[in-house]
């Protein structure tokens, strides 16, 4: 106290440029400090390691403790299972002074590695030589990695030369948000099962240069806002999605590495400045149910009783479904095991033995086409429920659909955006009035464009495309178009060399016949196309359009939750008997029917001025699902007019005797009388499944007006998943949105075996038929 009192006296009167309530604050740290030394033990002797976490903190002379920060609060309960942790490792980011690591020498018992990583050979020095007279073992255990921890490839470096990793990571580095995210992506991986990740000093996520982005929003790179998302990591398995990650809304940036280094993320702590990471402990205390969740699921049938039979088998579906989604391949329903049959519907009829029709050289070539199979396609895939992909001998994919993502991806997401070329898309005078599967079709044309002229396709600002018609003011503010809803296009920001086009744009050159087969379809994949897949060529732009949904089409993060908390709540079964319960997601078996009634009633016309496909009634999508339920091979593939043969839908004969349909319709009426088809005597009667949405036959710019755009937009992704987690689908396939459930069916689901039974109304104008006859049907492909 005396030092303290003369110190403060003797430096007041000299210093006239401070302010003097902040150097009383300085003199009181530093005498402090002082008082603290006094107490230590001699530095030259090893420390002793008992006492409390907060003595030690000060003996050690290191800011964790009351004398700035007052981590000790926090530490003391989150370090003590670690304390006495046989051969512990630990690495600490930042070691300046060396204060900390005297800290963590005296504190662990059995420290077996103390290392830190610095950006500064003198910290590093200064440090050793702190330890080393602190602690003469410690010393001995000591390793330094000089590198900076914005540097990507350090990190690598980094984290390769470890390969034992790390039982306790503590990052006081540079406490850059961004850094400290970056860091935690590479380095929370290599942390050893049970082990704990911490990071001080987060109070700079609110700080005004680091808590927004560019466009006012919240930063991605912020790294507060990040582990709140976290919070839905740890409870991923009760929404139903055990594979949810936030490492998805980071796909595509550079600065992020390839996959989901939060998978075994078990626990977070928040502490004033502070969070800890806990990572999950190998063994069976860990270990999901055979339900996808850590606890038992309860039955959430809901208004009235369910027969103990429809329950069981319903129940007996699902969690089969979730054990070929946890623990890898099924065998298909009817217990042959035997490979799918041939149902697809893009591919030449006349080859079907794969193997017989091609030569040696031609199979060796195309084999870098068929390598990966992978359901991710190797590149960021969106955030779809597990119920949606086929497993074991079901799951067949569009021909090379995991190659065409994968170059798509490097295509609009290259290492080095510096030089790149880019053309931005504006939906233009159409795009308010657009549907959601319209304009992602002319978006999937516009993206082979830039392909072709070696650039990448960027969205635009709502500035850049204020006629965007599916932008929701205060949730989309700050993206770009269909980003708002999707996982980003592009992590490449325009700049320099960009060029525009519109729909207006695009259309002119499909419907002028200006648009050829070397533009339609991106010319890197003319070689699979003309040599391996086997599609016919009159389809070539059909099988891109595919694989163009199918890049564009993957739900963030935001877009995720939005349809869990829908799902939680508004998927309903009746059953039959007339019992109505709640249901998770589709057994195996069902059958997914889309009514498409959307046609403005005064007219009886579309918004383009053309007459829509007619309005079938629903007895010709039962009459259809009828022939599924009994196992009818005499469902044709393609219209008679347009097969090259009479070719018959195949599949196992008892695959929908479940006799459980989908129905998707934006009539009420309709849906009232599909509800119906559960009333009727039990042998052919139908479990129906609807989803509560706001239902009406106005166009979409009065349903817009009407229900909101968020609203539409959910209501419609929950129910393309829905219809994706089906086995048969019937649906008209002129409709945009039937177009969009065949296109991820057959590259999402991996279910491009599986019957799709197309309803075929009255066909549109000649100008819109590209590959039928003139005056027949509307065929699979009609437009």
């Amino acid at each position: 106290a005396n030092c303290c009192c003369s110190t403060r006296q003797a430096l007041m009167p000299e210093v006239r440029l401070v302010r003097p309530a902040a150097l009383a604050r300085l003199v009181a740290v530093l005498c402090l400090r002082v008082a603290l030394a006094q107490q230590a033990p001699e530095r030259s002797g090893a420390l002793s390691s008992d006492g409390s976490l907060l003595d030690i903190f000060g003996q050690a002379g290191t800011d964790k403790g009351h004398l700035r920060h007052g981590y000790h609060r926090y530490y003391a309960e989150e370090l003590a299972p670690y304390r006495s942790l046989p051969n512990l490792r630990l690495l600490e980011i930042g070691g300046l002074g060396g204060d900390s690591l005297v800290a963590w020498a005296r504190y662990f018992d059995d420290l077996a590695a103390l290392q830190c990583m610095d950006i500064s050979e003198a910290n590093a020095e200064r440090a050793r030589r702190r330890v080393c007279d602190a602690d003469a073992r410690a010393c001995g255990l000591l390793k330094f990695h000089i590198m900076d921890q914005s540097n990507q490839t350090a990190l690598d470096i980094l984290r390769d030369s470890e390969p034992r990793g790390w039982d306790v990571i503590v990052d006081d580095g540079g406490h850059d948000p961004k850094h400290q995210l970056q860091t935690f992506m590479w380095l929370f991986p290599r942390l050893r099962p049970g082990g704990l990740y911490v990071v001080e000093d987060v109070h700079t996520s609110y700080e005004s240069q680091y808590a927004r982005g560019a466009t006012g929003g919240p930063s991605r790179w912020n790294f507060i806002e990040t582990m709140k998302d976290l919070v839905d990591t740890v409870n991923r398995h009760h929404f139903s999605h055990p594979n949810f990650t936030v490492a998805s809304a980071f796909e595509g940036a550079v600065e992020a590495p390839r996959g989901a280094f939060d998978r075994d993320l078990v626990r977070l702590t928040f502490g004033s400045g502070i969070v800890f990471l806990k990572k999950r402990l190998k063994g069976a205390g860990w270990r999901r149910t055979s339900q996808g969740s850590p606890y038992p699921r309860r039955n959430r049938q809901k208004q009235g009783a369910l027969a103990a039979p429809v329950v069981d088998s319903l129940q007996a579906s699902l969690v089969a479904k979730r054990l070929a989604a946890a623990e890898g391949p099924v065998e298909d329903e009817s217990g042959s095991g035997a490979a799918p049959v041939f149902n697809h519907l893009y591919k030449h009829e006349a080859w079907r033995d794969d193997e017989g029709t091609r030569s040696p050289e031609a199979r060796h070539k195309c084999r870098k086409y068929e390598a990966d199979t992978n359901l991710t396609f190797g590149i960021p895939g969106g955030l779809w429920h597990d119920f949606v992909h086929a497993k074991g001998s079901q799951r067949v994919l569009l021909y090379g659909t995991a190659h065409v993502q994968q170059t798509i991806w490097e295509h609009q997401n290259p290492a080095d955006c510096s030089s790149a070329k880019f053309m931005l898309f504006q939906h233009g005078i159409y795009g308010e009035r657009f549907g959601v599967g319209a304009a992602l079709h002319y978006v999937g044309r516009a993206l082979a464009l830039a392909m072709n002229a070696g650039r990448i396709l960027v969205m635009g600002m709502r500035e850049q495309d204020p006629t965007f018609g599916w932008y929701e003011r205060g949730h989309c503010k700050g993206t770009r178009s269909w980003e708002c809803w999707f996982l980003p296009f592009s992590h490449c920001e325009p700049h320099g060399d960009v060029t525009s086009i519109d729909t207006q744009g695009v259309r002119n050159l499909a419907w002028t016949g200006e648009l050829k087969q070397e533009v339609i379809v991106p010319r890197v994949f003319e070689e699979l196309l003309r040599d391996c897949a086997q599609v016919k060529e009159s389809l070539f732009f059909y099988w891109w359009r595919t694989q163009a949904v199918t890049y564009m089409v993957r739900p963030n993060v935001r877009t995720r939750k939005l349809m869990d908390k829908w799902r939680s709540t508004n998927i309903h079964v009746y059953w039959r008997g007339g019992q109505l319960g709640h249901i998770d997601g589709l057994p195996a078996g069902a059958v997914a029917v889309h009514i498409r009634t959307s046609v403005d009633k005064t007219t009886n016309q579309s918004w383009m001025g053309a007459p829509e496909i007619e309005r079938e009634p629903l007895e010709e999508y039962t009459s259809k699902a009828e022939l599924l339920a009994a196992g009818s091979m005499g469902i044709p593939v393609l219209h008679s007019n347009y097969s090259d043969t009479d070719q018959a839908f195949e599949y196992p004969p008892a695959s929908f005797q479940r006799r459980l349909m989908l129905v998707n319709t934006e009539d009420e009426a309709e849906l009232r009388r599909a509800l119906q088809l559960a009333e009727g005597p039990a042998a052919s009667a139908w479990d129906v499944v609807f989803c509560s949405a706001n239902r009406t036959n106005e166009g979409i710019m009065a349903r817009k007006r009407r229900f909101g755009i968020r609203n539409i937009v959910v209501e419609s992704m929950v129910n393309l998943e829905l219809s994706l987690e089906a086995d048969a689908w019937i649906c008209p396939r002129g409709s945009s949105w039937c177009s969009v459930i065949d296109e991820l069916r057959m590259t999402v689901a991996g279910k491009a075996s599986l019957p799709f039974v197309d309803i075929i109304g009255r066909q549109r104008p000649g100008r819109f038929l590209k590959s039928c006859p003139q005056g027949l049907p509307l065929c699979y492909a009609g437009w």
